[in-house]
C-alpha cells in the first residue's frame, strides 16, 4: 500500500531523503502544469516547481497533517 503524503512528510521530517524525494515525485507534474499555465513560459515554470520544493524543504516542521491528500 503507498504512503500517504503525512506518512511520507513524517519520513522527510526525520531527515530520510528519500522521503522528500517521494513528495516531489508525486507532485512536481501537477505543480509544473499549474506554474505553466500562470507564467507561461517552460523556463519560469521550472523554476517555480524548484523554488516551491525548496520553500517546502525548509517547512517541512509545520506541515500540518489534516491538510494533506485533501
Amino acid at each position: 500500500m503507498p504512503l500517504d503524503d503525512a506518512a511520507i512528510v513524517a519520513l522527510a521530517r526525520n531527515g530520510d531523503q528519500e522521503g522528500f524525494r517521494l513528495l516531489v515525485e508525486r507532485h512536481s507534474r501537477s505543480l509544473y502544469r499549474l506554474a505553466f499555465r500562470m507564467t507561461g513560459r517552460a523556463e519560469d515554470a521550472e523554476d517555480v516547481v524548484q523554488e516551491t520544493f525548496i520553500k517546502a524543504h525548509r517547512q517541512l516542521s509545520r506541515f500540518e497533517a489534516r491538510w494533506a491528500d485533501t
